[in-house]
């Protein structure tokens, strides 16, 4: 059965923000790439299991991002199994490719 809910695929949405930035659309690149540091570097680590937190060279806390993403409900950064993810898949290509998007903006 399908899943209710439309389907963002982290993948797609840094494509698109590359896209974007590139054709001078930063505002509509900036929209995505601000949905992702969301989940990227959590406010709180409050309920995120400490295997999930990673330290980058920053300083900052990071959990990694999930395959895809649902419009049901909001996802929770290191939450990888909620009405707010469709595909919970933790893939370092498609990390990679949102540190690509991130990099080009």
């Amino acid at each position: 059965p399908l899943i209710p809910g439309c389907r963002y695929d982290t993948y797609d949405n840094s494509i698109a923000a590359i896209y974007l930035t590139k054709r001078g659309l930063v505002e509509e690149a900036k929209t995505i790439l601000h949905s992702l540091a969301e989940l990227l570097y959590p406010k709180s680590l409050d309920g995120i299991d400490a295997k999930l937190q990673h330290v980058g060279p920053s300083g900052k806390t990071v959990t990694l991002l999930a395959a895809a993403y649902s419009d049901v409900s909001k996802a929770k950064a290191g939450n990888y199994e909620s009405d707010g993810i469709y595909d919970g898949a933790v893939d370092t290509g498609n990390n990679a490719w949102v540190a690509l998007a991130f990099a080009h903006f």
